[in-house]
């Protein structure tokens, strides 16, 4: 059991530049919703991170709403 935003927070009050977030599910137990939990609790870039291994994943990345690098 984890709780990615509480984490998130917990490296950006530790002074780290960006985020990295693993969404994939299967594998990894990620979650898309993770990306807004966390857009929400920092204020750094979040690099999200996961594995496209069907069409219909590769589509569902294309609509997820990208967060810019500064």
């Amino acid at each position: 059991n984890f709780n990615p935003v509480d984490i998130a927070v917990s490296y950006q009050k530790s002074g780290a530049d960006a985020i990295s977030c693993l969404t994939e599910e299967f594998f990894f137990q990620g979650k898309s919703d993770y990306l807004k939990n966390i857009r929400t609790a920092v204020d750094i870039p979040i690099l999200r991170k996961d594995f496209i291994l069907t069409n219909i994943r590769f589509t569902r990345q294309e609509q997820s709403e990208p967060t810019p690098f500064y």
